[in-house]
C-alpha cells in the first residue's frame, strides 16, 4: 500500500489541478485554495515510504487532532476535517480570507500537528497512517505557499501538540513501537538532520510541548497514566527543570509575542476553590527562566461550574481566558488579566462547546474561539459576535470534492 493517497496527490508534472466555478466558495477564498495547493506541490520534496503497517496503539484519536494557532498579526492556521483527510487552514482574521495550504504528497488521514514562531516560519508534522511508518516534517517560510521537507524515523506522538517551533529550533514528540516516548530536535532554518535530547524525569507518554524562546515547556505522563508532570528543557544548557505532578486538567499554549522572534510558553490550571473565587496556578515561560504565580480570580464563577482556563496574549500583558458553566445551556468566558490582578478585561456569554476543548486566541485585541472534531470547524470571533465556522467548513468540502473529481 502507497503512503500516498490518490484523491490528494500532486500529478506527475508536480500540480494539482482544481476546477474553480463561481459560486459562494468562490468569494471566500477558493482561487487562494487552488492557488496554496498549485505552488505547494511544485516546491514538494519526495519523501520515502517504508510499506509497513502501524500497530494500532500508535494511531491518532480523533478527539485530539484539531489544533489551531495564532499565525503574526491576523491569522489562524487550523486544522479541520475534509472528507477522510486532516487538512490545514489560514484564515485571515481582517480580510475573512480562508485558505487551504496543506502541505502536499502524503496521506493526512492521521492528522497534522503544526506549530508557529515569531519569525514567521511554520512547521506541520504528519501523523503516521496505515503504510506512512515515519512522520514527514513539513517547514514554510512563506505563508504555506511552499514546503520544504524532512523526516523523522519515528512516527509522530498521538497527541494535538506534538510539534514545537522557536526561533532557531523545531521541536517533535514521537512514538517508539515499544518503551518511553521521546523528543527530537533540528536546527533553522535548514531543519536537516533531527537528534534525540534528554528526556524529563520518568517521561513514558508525552502529552503535549509547547516551544518558548528558551526551549521547550513539557506535559508528560510517566509510568502510572493517571499521573501528570510538568518539565521545561533548557536549548542552552540541555538540561530539563522539573516541576513536580500537576493536574490532569491542566492547560497550556505557546503564544507568539509582540517581540519579533520572540515565544513564550503559559499553562494554567485550577488550584484552589472557594465560594465566588478560582485559584489559578499559572507558569510562564520566555527565556531559561520560568515565572509562577497563583493567579485568585474574583468572580460569579463557583467551584462547581469552572470547567477550565486557557492562557493568551492581550497585548501587552499575558492574560487567562476562564470558562464555566452559565444558565440555559451557555458557556461564560471571562478574559482576565495577569498578572495577580483579577481584574476581569472581558466576558463573553456563547453556546455550550460540548465535550471539547476549546482554544482561545488573540489578535489585535479580538478574542476568537476555536473548536473542532471530525464532523466540523467552529471558529467564533467573540469581540463582535461573528461566526466563520460555515465558511471554513464550507472550503473544506469544497476543496475535498475538487480534488477527488480530478
Amino acid at each position: 500500500m502507497s503512503s500516498v493517497d490518490p484523491a490528494l496527490q500532486c500529478t506527475s508534472r508536480g500540480a494539482v489541478v482544481l476546477r474553480v466555478f463561481r459560486s459562494s466558495l468562490y468569494r471566500f477564498g477558493a482561487m487562494g485554495v487552488a492557488a496554496s495547493v498549485l505552488m505547494s506541490c511544485q516546491s514538494q520534496t519526495p519523501v520515502s515510504q517504508q510499506p509497513l503497517e502501524l500497530p494500532p496503539s500508535l494511531s491518532t484519536s480523533q478527539s485530539v487532532l484539531n489544533i489551531a494557532t495564532p499565525y503574526g498579526h491576523n491569522e489562524i492556521l487550523l486544522s479541520g476535517k475534509s472528507g477522510p483527510y486532516w487538512a490545514l487552514v489560514s484564515f485571515n482574521s481582517t480580510t475573512h480570507g480562508t485558505e487551504f495550504i496543506t502541505p502536499p504528497g502524503v496521506s493526512t488521514r492521521g492528522g497534522i500537528a503544526v506549530a508557529t514562531n515569531g519569525a514567521g516560519d511554520i512547521v506541520a508534522g504528519i501523523h503516521a497512517y496505515q503504510s506512512l511508518l515515519i512522520s514527514p516534517i513539513y517547514l514554510s517560510t512563506t505563508n504555506g505557499k511552499s514546503w520544504s521537507t524532512a523526516e523523522i524515523n519515528y512516527p509522530l506522538s498521538p497527541i494535538t501538540r506534538a510539534v514545537a517551533l522557536t526561533q532557531n529550533t523545531v521541536y517533535a514528540a514521537v512514538s517508539q513501537r515499544q518503551g518511553s516516548d521521546f523528543i527530537v530536535r533540528s536546527s533553522l532554518p535548514n531543519m536537516s538532520s533531527f537528534s534525540k535530547i534528554q528526556s524529563p524525569p520518568g517521561l513514558r507518554k508525552v502529552v503535549a510541548i509547547y516551544g518558548y524562546s528558551g526551549g521547550v515547556l513539557a506535559l508528560y505522563r510517566g509510568a502510572s497514566t493517571k499521573t501528570m508532570y510538568e518539565a521545561s528543557y533548557s536549548s542552552a544548557t540541555g538540561n530539563w527543570t522539573s516541576y513536580g505532578k500537576v493536574p490532569r486538567a491542566i492547560h497550556g499554549a505557546s503564544i507568539v509575542t509582540s517581540s519579533a522572534g520572540s515565544e513564550t510558553a503559559a499553562t494554567c490550571t485550577e488550584a484552589g476553590q472557594s465560594s465566588g473565587s478560582i485559584t489559578l496556578a499559572v507558569r510562564v515561560l520566555s527565556s531559561s527562566t520560568p515565572t509562577s504565580t497563583l493567579e485568585t480570580l474574583p468572580s460569579t464563577t463557583s467551584a462547581s461550574s469552572f470547567l477550565g482556563c486557557s492562557p493568551l496574549e492581550v497585548k501587552p500583558t499575558l492574560s487567562v481566558a476562564v470558562w464555566s458553566k452559565a444558565g440555559k445551556g451557555r458557556v461564560q468566558v471571562s478574559l482576565i488579566s495577569s498578572p495577580t490582578s483579577g481584574a476581569s478585561l472581558d466576558s463573553y456569554l456563547l453556546p455550550s462547546l460540548g465535550n471539547g476543548t476549546p482554544e482561545f486566541l488573540s489578535l489585535k485585541g479580538g478574542l476568537f474561539l476555536y473548536d473542532g472534531s471530525s464532523k466540523g470547524v467552529e471558529l467564533r470571533d467573540l469581540s463582535n459576535s461573528t461566526n466563520f465556522s460555515s465558511t471554513i467548513n464550507g472550503v473544506l468540502a469544497y476543496v475535498f470534492k475538487q480534488v477527488r473529481a480530478n
